[in-house]
């Protein structure tokens, strides 16, 4: 029994299916929670990332619904597969995955932790129990930037609604800066769709498809809050691409 009890608290990999049908992978030594339809990891326990397991079992051929079921939606790796090969073998299926974008599923899951940073309108980092930093992507939204016109008071305007609280965010995505692209929640409060209502980030169009934000644009617009005093205001996509555009041209 003793015996079994220190084998338990070792770090251990663990797989969750989440409502979705997507594997989600933990290490640490007590298990993921479902929390709602997304996990959430109690302290100590670390994302490491998602598996598709359809397109896992298309492409690769290893079968990662048998981590899971239903039924027994927590396991730890070394009780559902047939021993440290098997382990490893869905190790490398977990890198192999993420770093095919062809057949990785979108991250979605929960954070939870204190705003410890703000770097603009948009970006934020928070500290989570474990003392991990995640640095957090407004999803949906694009403020503007530092060196536009409204930069300094977006950061400052979403400073002043998180900065030092502590948030609840859904994770949809991870961007090609490993930033943790997500919704911001304080309470019962919306903050992405907030900066937006305050006139102090666009709707990202890209990213926004379903049109979430519209409404809310359309009425800060409306009534010039933020921004949207200046009828000349400029998407920072296309600020971004014009300057982008223009390093090119002085090289």
């Amino acid at each position: 029994m003793a015996t079994a009890k220190k084998a338990a608290r070792k770090p251990t990999i663990w797989a969750i299916l989440d409502r979705e049908r997507n594997v989600q992978l933990y290490v640490g030594r007590e298990p993921p929670h479902l929390d709602g339809a997304f996990p959430s990891a109690p302290r100590g326990t670390r994302y490491l990332g998602q598996l598709n397991a359809v397109e896992a079992h298309k492409s690769i051929g290893f079968d990662c619904e048998r981590l899971t079921s239903p039924s027994r939606w927590r396991s730890p790796l070394s009780r559902n597969v047939r021993g440290g090969r098997d382990v490893t073998r869905c190790i490398a299926v977990l890198l192999a995955i993420a770093a095919s974008p062809t057949f990785a599923a979108k991250p979605h899951y929960e954070l939870k932790g204190r705003v410890v940073a703000i770097a603009d309108g948009d970006t934020l980092t928070v500290l989570d129990d474990s003392k991990t930093q995640h640095k957090i992507r407004l999803a949906g939204i694009d403020a503007p930037e530092k060196g536009q016109p409204f930069g300094t008071k977006a950061r400052e305007n979403l400073a002043a609604k998180v900065f030092k609280q502590d948030v609840r965010i859904d994770v949809i995505d991870v961007d090609r800066y490993k930033r943790e692209v997500g919704r911001i929640f304080l309470g019962e409060r919306f903050i992405n769709l907030e900066m937006v209502s305050d006139g102090f980030a666009w709707r990202y169009p890209q990213y926004d498809k379903p049109g979430e934000f519209t409404a809310a644009e359309n009425d800060a617009r409306e009534h010039n809050r933020g921004l949207w005093a200046d009828p000349h205001a400029e998407p920072p996509w296309e600020w971004r691409r014009q300057k982008r555009a223009a390093s090119k041209s002085g090289r």
